[in-house]
């Protein structure tokens, strides 16, 4: 008898625990390797932006040097168009991209893994995924980019073939199917996928823009 209702007491304590664990935490939207449109169809919310404050006027005038200078350092420059997937995990975000045109030294897989250098990561919390580590949006699957990229050490443990951005480079990944200068407020900005970079100065903006445009005429990308 003492057997039986410790059994039956020991049930509901498992059952109300489920109920009370189903309860707390909601099932997350995300999963290690997904869809661009399943990822975009939820409420995201971009962590850091880039601060127009946090640039001079020095900085203004010598970026766009900068930028055409450290792209001649490059290993890897390409012209890509993204697939649907995307791939992560604590701290790496990864999506992956079709090889349209290369431009310096040879890959010769089809398909590559992009990362963007940083520690990045997606969270969902309060019914919404944070975008955290990436201060732009990912690539569209309608749009093509140009890369600067290098081998990234993890290819050494992975299936995956990845290639992260150039340490060299400010930004190493600029979409050349259009601009965007459109600025958002603050931390925790709602994503766009319009939004090329996130920026509460829209003179940020045009400088990576300008930068962009000098980098299609040396590579010849109409």
């Amino acid at each position: 008898m003492k057997i039986k209702l410790f059994l039956a007491v020991t049930g509901i304590i498992v059952v109300v625990s489920i109920i009370a664990h189903t309860i707390a935490f909601k099932e997350s939207p995300l999963k290690n390797e997904m869809s661009l449109s399943d990822l975009q169809k939820n409420h995201i919310k971009v962590q850091y932006i880039q601060h127009s404050s946090s640039w001079d006027n020095t900085f203004y005038e010598e970026f766009e040097s900068n930028i055409l200078n450290a792209a001649k350092e490059c290993d890897y420059v390409l012209l890509v168009q993204p697939t649907e997937k995307i791939y992560f995990n604590a701290g790496v975000i990864l999506q992956q991209v079709k090889i349209v045109r290369q431009f310096s030294n040879e890959i010769s897989d089809k398909y590559i893994w992009i990362h963007n250098g940083l520690r990045c990561s997606l969270n969902y919390e309060d019914g919404c995924i944070v975008l955290s580590g990436m201060e732009r949006s990912f690539m569209q699957k309608e749009c093509k980019y140009l890369l600067f990229c290098e081998k990234a050490p993890i290819n050494k443990y992975s299936k995956r073939k990845v290639y992260r951005e150039a340490e060299e480079m400010w930004i190493g990944c600029f979409n050349v199917s259009r601009d965007s200068v459109k600025t958002v407020d603050g931390e925790m900005a709602d994503y766009d996928p319009d939004i090329e970079y996130y920026s509460d100065g829209e003179d940020v903006l045009k400088c990576y823009m300008e930068a962009k445009h000098q980098l299609l005429k040396i590579y010849d990308i109409h």
